[in-house]
């Protein structure tokens, strides 16, 4: 019970003026860890986009520019073969056109596996929004050998839709550091 007392009376002998001291630093202490958790959330972050762009985009960059311009080559280099349709048999002429399409297929599967799967196993979203990208840009360049339309003007237009589809494609590919 004395005990009791003496802190009573050690209580009742401090002020709110007392107090101001212990506020004011508690205060400082209380910013300079919110600060600290504030640094630390962006040091993560900034980590986190530097080792995606180290590892994913920087390496990505070139193979993503060769394999749209080899789509193009291969597209143009199809169509010089499948302009002759009038002189080839329609059996022959569809095992030709399957064979041009396989060509793709060759690229897109490299493609896939050297840019798309791994970005696809750390980045779940980004890369099932890169494997539709290549999906598209894949209909695109069936449709079109299908059409059966090697002109120069729709060569042309070939080319700037592989453009668009390389644009969306390098967009979704940045989504992860923006």
């Amino acid at each position: 019970m004395i005990v009791f007392d003496c802190f009573l009376a050690v209580q009742e002998d401090i002020s709110f003026k007392d107090y101001i001291p212990l506020i004011s630093s508690t205060v400082v202490i209380a910013l300079f860890i919110i600060d600290r958790i504030i640094n630390y959330c962006k040091t993560k972050n900034e980590l986190k986009r530097t080792w995606y762009y180290k590892v994913f985009l920087e390496p990505s960059i070139d193979k993503i520019s060769e394999f749209y311009q080899k789509i193009y080559a291969t597209f143009k280099e199809s169509s010089e073969l499948l302009k002759l349709k009038d002189s080839i048999p329609h059996n022959e002429y569809m095992i030709l056109v399957a064979k041009e399409n396989g060509k793709f297929q060759e690229l897109k599967r490299e493609f896939e596996a050297e840019v798309v799967t791994p970005i696809q196993f750390v980045y779940k979203k980004v890369g099932t929004c890169l494997t539709k990208s290549v999906l598209d840009t894949e209909d695109f360049y069936t449709k079109s050998i299908e059409k059966n339309n090697f002109t120069e003007e729709f060569l042309f237009e070939f080319s700037s839709v592989i453009a668009v589809h390389k644009a969306n494609f390098i967009k979704e590919l940045y989504k992860p550091i923006n």
